[in-house]
Formats: structure tokens, C-alpha cells, sequence
């Protein structure tokens, strides 16, 4: 445990900046499979039980951080996976 207290202690706020990237487009959602690689619930085309949501269902990278976009397509996927 001391040496947690230690670390703790000692960190500095230089020690907590994080960065981050947010890949767009490799997995963008589609009509079908010849436009997109996952449908408007998310799921891959051709897979079953195998969902993508995250930035990667962007078209294109947004103008702002995706954090919360991803976040409500996090919420409504779930949804939609639960009563599916």
C-alpha cells in the first residue's frame, strides 16, 4: 500500500493528460453491404451477434470531439440490441 500512497503523492497533473485519436470511416453504416460495413442497428452485415458502434461509423470526421455522439449511439445500440 505505501506504495500507492507514494505514487499518489507524488503524481503531478503533466502525468494525467491523456491523448486520444478517433479513427472515422472504416466501418461506415450503410444501406447494405455494397455501401457500408454495418446496417442502421449497428450490426455488421453477414455476422450475427457482431456490433460496431463507435467513431468508425462516421462518414467523415466531424469538426468537434465525437465523445458524446459516440456515447448517444452507445445508448441507442444498446437499446436496440436488448429488444431486438
Amino acid at each position: 500500500m505505501s506504495t500507492v500512497d507514494d505514487l499518489l503523492n507524488n503524481i503531478k497533473i503533466s502525468d494525467l493528460l491523456l491523448t486520444a485519436s478517433h479513427l472515422f470511416g472504416t466501418c461506415c453504416m450503410g444501406k447494405n453491404e455494397d455501401s457500408g460495413v454495418v446496417n442502421e442497428n449497428f450490426k455488421v452485415f453477414n455476422f450475427d451477434n457482431l456490433f460496431i458502434v463507435d467513431a468508425s461509423i462516421f462518414p467523415i470526421p466531424t469538426s468537434y470531439n465525437p465523445q458524446l455522439t459516440i456515447m448517444i449511439y452507445a445508448k441507442l445500440a444498446s437499446n436496440l440490441i436488448i429488444h431486438d
